[in-house]
């Protein structure tokens, strides 16, 4: 068993928040990326079975999350990894909703997170239902977590001064001096492990399920933190774009696309480009706020080339973008793919509406189908190995096939 040293308090200090990408993970039946990062994988150790995507119910301190919502359910000995690339390093926030499901005064180690990837004990824990930052012991309130209850445990880190900040459902629990840098990966290329355990005092795990994570390379506000608990559960369920298309009618474009979960989208707007470099405004659309919603805009005087994509507008003020669609209204040169080489999507354009498009691999395997809803469509394709593919689809005539590399 681990041999404990003494907890040392320091006060924190806060660097500039400066604008930075967010990987965000939901769960919703994929280890999927919400936008362009990349997916998680499964890791297993102390013979350990695979966990599975199901519904539950989100139970916090502040109440329950509504119905049943879909989760990761891993198992003891199973986590997920994160394959960091240098995104995480000496200054981040880290959000990680999570349950396990059986916290007791006498229930051992329970591993969080782990830095290293399995070459130290080093990494955060509950044990015996209280948090604990190994090696310096427990800190904060002790006991506090029980079984079958979610917790946002939030580590921000400073990395000038090396102080991280512990919250515990968006309050400041604790903090911790990391003058050892033993809370950053050990390489640029190190993944960050959640929840798995196995090192020299192996299987301290458990079973368990997640909802939410979100990492991002600089350190949020205490307020920033605690807005974040407050709205879990609304941001814990990411609003889905399940179609986004736009198609030629009498020498305009209408543009359509659908969404599930709009409680925390305030609007849209529709913007559009030529070269996919400079967008211009072209309408502001409230969101509905149901469940499922479908929404259309007819671009009246669209260019010849048309890059369209959603401006979409949260409650609080910030925003993303969502894929792009591409749609020539003459002098089309047929079927295009867009960009080539890719990395995570690509915009096939110059097909006909209600076509399915087909991608093979190099060996002609079949590897992804969608049905398209106008003469644009985006597919996303980070799942991939990297290499040679075709994008095929048959006009009415012949077949039509498009080179792919993905990189």
């Amino acid at each position: 068993m681990k041999k404990k040293a003494c907890f040392l308090f320091y006060s924190c200090l806060f660097t500039t928040i400066v604008f930075a990408q967010t990987h965000s993970y939901f769960f919703n039946g994929t280890f999927n990326e919400a936008s362009t990062g990349p997916a998680l994988s499964e890791t297993l150790s102390c013979s350990a079975l695979t966990g599975s995507f199901t519904s539950q119910t989100i139970n916090t301190s502040n109440g329950t999350c509504g119905v049943t919502q879909p989760v990761f359910a891993f198992n003891e000995g199973g986590g997920i990894s994160y394959p960091n690339n240098n995104f995480i390093n000496g200054s981040y926030t880290i959000d990680i909703f999570f349950k396990f499901n059986n916290i007791t005064t006498s229930t051992g180690y329970q591993r969080i997170i782990d830095f290293k990837n399995s070459t130290s004990d080093v990494g955060l824990y509950i044990l015996n239902a209280c948090l604990n930052f190994y090696p310096n012991a427990n800190v904060g309130t002790c006991p506090y977590f029980t079984s079958n209850t979610f917790y946002l445990i939030t580590l921000v880190r400073d990395g000038v001064s090396k102080n991280i900040t512990i919250y515990v459902n968006g309050t400041a629990f604790s903090t911790y001096n990391d003058a050892a840098d033993d809370y950053v990966p050990t390489t640029t290329t190190t993944p960050i492990i959640f929840f798995r355990d196995d090192n020299a005092a192996s299987c301290e795990d458990a079973a368990g399920s997640i909802k939410y994570l979100s990492l991002k390379p600089v350190t949020s506000t205490a307020s920033e933190v605690a807005s974040t608990f407050g709205n879990i559960c609304s941001i814990a369920l990411p609003l889905q774009i399940t179609d986004f298309s736009a198609k030629k009618e009498n020498g305009s474009v209408q543009v359509k696309w659908a969404t599930i979960d709009e409680t925390r989208i305030s609007a849209y707007v529709i913007e559009r480009s030529n070269d996919t470099r400079s967008f211009v405004n072209l309408d502001n659309t409230a969101a509905k706020g149901q469940l499922q919603n479908n929404y259309s805009f007819t671009d009246p005087a669209p260019q010849n080339i048309n890059y369209y994509r959603l401006k979409i507008i949260y409650l609080d003020g910030s925003f993303k973008y969502s894929s792009v669609v591409k749609i020539a209204l003459s002098g089309s040169k047929g079927l295009e793919v867009f960009p080539n080489p890719a990395y995570s999507t690509i915009i096939v354009s110059g097909i006909q509406d209600r076509t399915t498009i087909r991608l093979f691999s190099g060996d002609g395997k079949m590897v992804l189908e969608k049905k398209s809803n106008g003469q644009s469509m985006t597919m996303d394709i980070k799942k991939l190995s990297a290499g040679l593919y075709f994008v095929e689809y048959f006009d009415g005539h012949k077949v039509v096939q498009q080179r792919l590399i993905k990189k």
